[in-house]
């Protein structure tokens, strides 16, 4: 599949997935283009990568209707280096009629090295939307 395009395709192409029975587990390999100064993976990097996993599962709980961050927040706990392979799962703990919350947390090898919780906000499908008024607009 080719790469997205945008800010995404550049930033996430590289994300691989593995569905286990009731579980998703998102992952890549870091390389020396992803490092900060001080020889690590970079901390946006590991944010965007969250905010993957965590919509991910947003999705499948809201069978893929459309959804957009509202907040992440994350805690730092450790660090990955450039040839890690960095893997992330999310859980949804709570659903109501408008919003998404999600726990994710991003490893390497058995060390935790970021936590995140976040909120998603389900938006109005525009794309059934326009079809309802199109076909009302033509009856």
């Amino acid at each position: 599949m080719p790469p997205r395009p945008g800010f995404f395709g550049r930033s996430a192409s590289y994300f691989y997935r593995h569905v286990a029975p009731g579980t998703t587990h998102w992952a890549f390999r870091a390389d020396e283009s992803q490092v900060n100064p001080n020889g690590t993976i970079h901390g946006g990097l590991l944010m965007t990568f969250a905010d993957h996993v965590g919509g991910a599962a947003t999705d499948r709980a809201i069978d893929k209707r459309p959804c957009a961050t509202v907040s992440l927040n994350a805690d730092f706990l450790s660090s990955a280096r450039p040839g890690d392979w960095v893997v992330g799962a999310a859980e949804v703990t709570r659903t109501t009629r408008t919003l998404v919350f999600i726990r994710a947390r991003i490893w390497v090898d058995d060390k935790t090295i970021l936590t995140a919780t976040g909120i998603w906000k389900i938006l109005a499908d525009r794309r059934a939307a326009s079809g309802e008024r199109a076909a009302s607009a033509t009856s």
